[in-house]
């Protein structure tokens, strides 16, 4: 399943799982959640049928695929990212026992992941989305919270914005969620009501996909202009032409309006040279800023080292 499809069947739930029998809808439900986090994360995906344990990062939906059957006593899905776990729990519950059969055993998840070797306790989050969240589990989520909880409450269209963000966003770092994941504890924290929640967790969310938006500014405008430049097809290339093609870019025009910084000759030159995708071989007479493409090869080889000498830091300094 593609992210778009994914992306469409979270704002049209009810049609996604209308394909299904009802006594399995609960399990697409929890499938989808996995699946659009794995996605997010760009993380592969496991179920219980075909995990590789030897797989460092990876996602793992915790039942199996041929049957739709769960196991017992574990978390819808777990995640091992890059500096953090997520423990994941999807829920279409609406009565009562939100609380007794969705939130109580999220608590135990939490502490037998967190008592595992290896695993520290500030590297654990829980990522919990229902589909219709009742007050009473609200204020319940918000006192585990205060005690120092990492609940992480999620809605429905929240999921899907995050997973549109991270696919527009293609050098998407997983230690950015930590940001996001800290204003919303904030606000699950300090918010009065469900209500309050909802209102303030989207200025959260857009606060955090401007702010992400803008630390990957450079990376994101040189790739589509690196894009841009082979549209183009000449070796020598200047930067307003390149600026002209991205001005037709949807996806740049939403995504400079988000960060609210003009698209300039200059800005496109300096994040070609900045990430190596470019070089400058002259200017025009009248000073016209000129590009040249970077070669893939080349730009694949200095990338490579890149890997390797940081590589070597790693074995050299080894994480304590």
């Amino acid at each position: 399943m593609e992210p778009v499809e994914i992306s469409r069947n979270l704002k049209d739930l009810d049609r996604y799982l209308r394909q299904f029998k009802k006594c399995l809808q609960s399990a697409h439900f929890e499938k989808l959640i996995a699946k659009a986090v794995s996605c997010t994360l760009d993380l592969p995906f496991f179920s219980l049928d075909d995990e590789d344990p030897n797989r460092k990062y990876r996602l793992t939906w915790q039942s199996y695929v041929k049957t739709m059957a769960p196991a017992k006593n574990k978390a819808d899905a777990i995640a091992q990212a890059y500096g953090l776990y997520l423990l994941i729990e999807a829920s279409q519950k609406e009565g009562p026992k939100q609380l007794t059969q969705e939130l109580e055993p999220i608590i135990r998840h939490y502490e037998s992941l967190c008592s595992e070797p290896g695993i520290e306790k500030k590297d654990v989050y829980v990522l919990v989305v229902y589909t219709k969240l009742r007050k009473d589990t609200f204020e319940c989520i918000k006192s585990y919270v205060s005690k120092g909880f990492p609940i992480i409450l999620l809605e429905l269209q929240i999921i899907a914005k995050l997973l549109e963000t991270t696919q527009l966003v293609f050098p998407f770092k997983h230690l950015m969620l930590r940001r996001l994941f800290v204003g919303i504890l904030k606000t699950v924290k300090n918010a009065d009501t469900l209500s309050d929640f909802r209102e303030q967790v989207e200025d959260v969310f857009l606060d955090w996909r401007k702010l992400f938006f803008a630390c990957e500014k450079e990376a994101f405008t040189a790739v589509k202009s690196y894009e841009a430049m082979k549209k183009i097809g000449d070796l020598k290339i200047s930067c307003d032409d390149i600026v002209g093609e991205l001005e037709e870019d949807p996806l740049i025009k939403e995504y400079f309006k988000t960060i609210r910084t003009a698209l300039t000759a200059e800005l496109v030159k300096n994040c070609l040279l900045h990430q190596g995708l470019a070089f400058d071989p002259t200017s025009t007479f009248d000073d016209e800023e000129i590009v040249s493409p970077v070669p893939c090869p080349d730009f694949k080889g200095r990338g490579l080292r890149i890997i390797k000498a940081v590589e070597r830091i790693h074995e050299q300094f080894p994480q304590k």
